[in-house]
């Protein structure tokens, strides 16, 4: 479930899903239609211009216990750059500004040096073309985290940044370059949420669903075996699990407290992935095994998983960030 010239978020946490779970650091997915992130620097000295990237996707991670351990990982498409004015925008993806051919994507990857109340300080490189600079900012927590209507879980951070255009390689024609200013203000305010994925049915799954209502009535073992040669007589690849539902299925039943049926689920789909998903979602795949091994205190596995998870989909910052979540944790 994937799914601004730059990112930035603060990082907060809570408990584990159940005590009966190891104990493993959240990995919130910023929502994005309810997330803002703008930049804005000024033009000839005197009107502001202001832009946004209409395509990105961001991932952090907290422990409740260690605070400092926080991390984020952002990815914005370079290609989806916005300021309401179409020949402008053209502009700024060509060579004399961002290159979104050559330097399709802007990155941040940062941990929590500090925390202190509401407050954080991050720290991380960012990297726009071909540039890389560390960088380091405060962000404040807006609203501790709630449940929404849905019942999701969910966290809002604000915070501004001003960078200088210049240090990242962003220069422009000489007109341009004399009339825009240097330095760029970014502003955001960010909706970090984790899934009940209660809420969100299955739509026409088949064996995703089975297995969840068989571990709720205690009769997984059986459903499994039975499922198990459905799957290998299977003749209808439209009814082979699909990632939507193996991640509400995988999330259903690590919610309900069946973390070894949520293992046995994701063992069990494994051919399945392997022949019919593509890299990037063979690498969601990957991230929930990761995540549902971490849960259990197989973090060495755990981590396996997660460098694969990496390696297929290096775009992927939910894979990234529970990597670095179980790196922390492993030995």
């Amino acid at each position: 479930m994937r799914y601004s010239w730059f990112v930035l978020i603060a990082l907060a946490g809570s408990p584990g899903l159940l005590s009966a779970q190891s104990p493993v650091a959240e990995v919130y997915t910023v929502d994005l239609a309810h997330s803002l992130l703008d930049f804005t620097t000024r033009l000839i000295g005197f009107n502001r211009v202001r832009g946004t990237f209409g395509e990105w996707q961001a991932n952090f991670v907290y422990d409740p216990a260690a605070p400092t351990s926080g991390y984020v990982s952002f990815i914005a498409e370079v290609s989806s750059i916005s300021t309401q004015v179409a020949q402008r925008d053209q502009h700024l993806k060509s060579p004399d500004f961002f290159d979104a051919a050559r330097f399709p994507r802007i990155s941040f990857e940062g941990h929590v040096l500090s925390a202190k109340g509401t407050r954080f300080e991050v720290e991380g490189p960012l990297t726009i073309r071909d540039s890389t600079r560390i960088i380091r900012f405060g962000l404040d927590l807006m609203a501790p985290e709630a449940k929404d209507p849905f019942g999701n879980r969910r966290l809002v951070f604000a915070g501004k940044v001003t960078l200088n255009r210049r240090d990242f390689g962003v220069h422009g024609p000489r007109f341009w370059s004399l009339a825009i200013s240097d330095s760029v203000s970014i502003e955001l305010e960010l909706a970090g949420r984790i899934w009940e994925y209660t809420t969100l049915g299955f739509r026409n799954s088949v064996y995703g669903p089975t297995l969840v209502a068989a571990a709720d009535s205690g009769r997984f073992d059986e459903v499994h075996r039975r499922v198990r040669g459905e799957i290998a007589a299977e003749t209808d690849a439209t009814r082979f699990p699909s990632p939507y539902e193996t991640e509400v299925a995988v999330g259903r039943l690590i919610q309900a407290g069946h973390v070894d049926e949520a293992l046995e689920t994701l063992e069990l789909f494994a051919d399945v992935v392997e022949r019919y998903w593509s890299p990037e979602e063979q690498s969601g795949y990957q991230t929930l095994l990761g995540q549902t091994l971490a849960r259990l205190g197989r973090n060495d596995e755990a981590r396996q998983h997660l460098v694969t998870a990496v390696s297929l989909d290096p775009t992927s910052t939910n894979a990234r960030a529970w990597r670095t979540s179980v790196t922390r944790r492993t030995p």
